[in-house]
């Protein structure tokens, strides 16, 4: 049932809105207050009891959440809920921790002096990306962005950098017309929250860590699109959603590295109850060193033809907006002698998609 507030909210939205999508109004409501809705305990799968601390209108800020069936403890914290499976509420498990690049600056003037008091123009694209991650970290997001941006057009090939802007458009093309909420799986630093902005769909970003959704938060408040997204940490082999209640959920070139794979997909058929778009691009399965490196470490969904074979029995499974681009290995950092990606190790061609999973139609 709606609260006060909320059925006030209903009104005023039906007095604006000649044709209601009720259904839509009524995950936006819910999205706006809270996520609970859709929660249960990630472990056994029941229902959850909530002691709320604090609140807004709009949303949950504080929060101890429990199961009532095997008791494991969750909570929710300056608005960002934790279902991780080895949560805890103590200063030490929430604070904000910092990054080991930014713990090596710490510790060492000289990388200080070298990564970020060099003029940009002497920093090649690795330590420029660097650089940019450090601004990031310390709250300088308008300036982080535009010398990311700067740094990612040296990194990557244009054909590269072309499909993944295509692919993007697609995807916001997709999701355009669909209704209710949009779960973004292994969120990172937000790279689908612009996109998500232009839609009027509620949005929860997740992320494994605590500390990039810390990071995630302050950064959307900056640019003014916090209101409409909810944060929450969990596995997404465990996610803690009922059965059937996600109506969309995208990925942002995550599939690769999933190495949990069966496990993953099982998830995944538990919880859909609509379509998942996730933005991918797949490597050749020919044998090469690129190959070698994505078999030494699971990760099945590298490749077209596995991700197929391993998917098509449980979902169905279409590959959209195929498009092939070259990508070479992006340089290492010179003053960490690091390297930026891990693949590719070799030039080689990828085929960029958009993988549509929906359930299987006599899946009940």
């Amino acid at each position: 049932m709606f609260s006060k507030i909320e059925w006030a909210i209903f009104f005023i939205l039906l007095s604006c809105k000649s044709i209601l999508d009720f259904e839509y109004l009524q995950s936006l409501i819910f999205m706006l207050k809270s996520i609970q809705n859709l929660l249960y305990c990630p472990i056994c799968h029941d229902s959850l009891a909530w002691d709320i601390q604090k609140e807004t209108d709009h949303r949950i800020i504080d929060a101890e959440v429990s199961c009532i069936a095997c008791h494991k403890s969750y909570f929710v914290k300056n608005g960002i809920a934790i279902f991780l499976l080895d949560a805890s509420n103590d200063e030490d498990f929430w604070k904000v921790v910092q990054s080991n690049l930014s713990k090596a600056l710490r510790s060492n003037p000289e990388y200080e002096r070298k990564l970020m008091q060099t003029d940009l123009d002497n920093l090649n694209p690795a330590d420029k990306l660097l650089h940019s991650m450090i601004l990031d970290e310390r709250g300088d997001y308008d300036t982080a962005r535009e010398i990311r941006a700067e740094a990612v057009r040296d990194l990557y090939t244009s054909s590269y950098t072309q499909a993944y802007q295509e692919k993007k458009t697609q995807l916001q093309k997709l999701l355009s017309d669909k209704t209710g909420v949009i779960i973004d799986i292994a969120s990172g630093m937000g790279g689908f929250a612009e996109l998500f902005s232009e839609l009027e769909n509620p949005v929860i970003l997740s992320d494994i860590s605590p500390s990039i959704l810390q990071r995630n938060k302050d950064r959307l408040e900056h640019f003014g699109i916090y209101e409409k997204v909810s944060l929450i940490a969990f596995d997404a082999r465990k996610m803690p959603f009922k059965e059937k209640s996600v109506e969309v959920i995208t990925t942002n070139m995550g599939l690769t590295n999933i190495t949990s794979s069966e496990e993953f997909l099982n998830e995944l058929v538990r919880c859909l109850g609509g379509v998942a778009y996730f933005l991918t691009f797949f490597f050749p399965d020919n044998g090469d060193a690129n190959a070698d490196v994505l078999i030494e470490h699971n990760m099945e969904f590298g490749f077209k033809n596995r991700l197929l074979s391993m998917s098509s029995p449980l979902l169905e499974t279409q590959i959209l907006f195929e498009d092939v681009s070259s990508v070479e290995p992006t340089v290492s950092s010179e003053i960490f002698d690091i390297g930026i990606d891990g693949l590719p190790v070799i030039s080689t061609d990828i085929t960029w998609a958009i993988v549509q999973f929906s359930p299987l139609e006599d899946d009940s």
